[in-house]
């Protein structure tokens, strides 16, 4: 298994919109979404 860090966005609708080109051959994928913080210590 190979991790890959990639941007991304969730729209209006709770779809993942990722915002750079991935250079994979197709097929499935895990998703792990770490979201930021909005407090920062």
């Amino acid at each position: 298994m190979q991790a890959y860090k990639l941007k991304g966005t969730i729209d209006q609708s709770g779809q993942l919109i990722i915002t750079q080109p991935i250079d994979l051959s197709p097929g499935e994928v895990e998703i792990i979404v770490l979201r930021q913080s909005p407090y920062r210590r």
